[in-house]
């Protein structure tokens, strides 16, 4: 089956086309599992992300692709998001409740009128992905971030504008988007809703590049152009090839001493191993 790369992806491939490349063959079937030394992602802050979601869209009675049950946390989603809480499951669904309730007084309306649509899954012929909102007109989407680092400029963060644009290539209706951005720590805290032009010369420009950029990631030149592209990314940014391309290419890490407390004793100067 030919491979599509996920909207929510593609920022972390205009980094590193090896991890591109490598996700492309897995998905291709022409490499499997145990060919990569995968490094497992942690998904506390993905399934307290999911919780969050959950509550602001049944709450806003947002129209779900089937019954809004089917689309509630699972058990395990629950205990995994309360890990950022210290387990405390009660603590973690306070805090998602407040979220959502924060972010629900900043929800633009509609511009039809009628309730959102939410997680819709959308495909074409270059990409998948599905939209937190959704206009039944189909003019207008929007994402709701949770995060520890809200923006500080108010402006949507670059990986984030690249995600939101390839929902533009995927839905060539969609005239403007939206962010907003809640804090997962209190959930009082928000940034947004921060809007997106797409009609604007520099978003016209770069919704051309990008998808420009998509078609080389499902050409037959990938595989030929994809290396380690080694990076402040490597470490900045989950990646399941890290194992087998970062941590393998890099030489481990040597000796640290504390210079400080090694100055403190009087006499010849001793360097402390940390």
């Amino acid at each position: 089956m030919a491979w599509k790369p996920r909207a929510s992806q593609v920022a972390s491939y205009m980094l590193c086309l090896w991890r591109a490349c490598n996700d492309r063959m897995r998905a291709e079937g022409l490499a499997g599992d145990a060919e990569f030394s995968l490094a497992d992602d942690d998904p506390m802050f993905a399934d307290f992300g999911t919780i969050c979601h959950y509550q602001l869209q049944d709450g806003m009675r947002c129209i779900f692709p089937g019954k809004p049950e089917d689309f509630a946390p699972t058990a395990a989603e629950r205990f995994n998001g309360a890990r950022l809480f210290g387990g405390d499951i009660d603590r973690m669904e306070a805090v998602a409740r407040t979220a959502a309730e924060t972010v629900s007084r900043q929800m633009p309306a509609t511009p039809d009128g009628l309730p959102w649509l939410s997680e819709y899954p959308m495909e074409n012929e270059l990409l998948t992905g599905h939209l937190d909102f959704w206009s039944q007109d189909d003019t207008v989407g929007g994402d709701l971030k949770t995060t520890k680092r809200l923006p500080r400029d108010a402006k949507i963060k670059p990986a984030h504008l690249v995600q939101f644009t390839c929902y533009k290539i995927l839905r060539p209706r969609m005239q403007r988007f939206f962010a907003v951005y809640v804090d997962s720590d209190h959930g009082t805290k928000l940034v947004g809703p921060l809007w997106v032009d797409f009609n604007s010369p520099g978003m016209v420009f770069f919704r051309e590049q990008l998808e420009g950029f998509v078609r080389l990631l499902v050409s037959d030149l990938l595989p030929q152009i994809a290396y380690p592209a080694l990076g402040e990314h490597c470490s900045q940014m989950w990646c399941p090839y890290r194992r087998g391309c970062h941590d393998k290419i890099i030489p481990p890490a040597g000796p640290s001493y504390d210079v400080v407390q090694a100055l403190r004793p009087l006499g010849r100067l001793k360097l402390t191993p940390l």
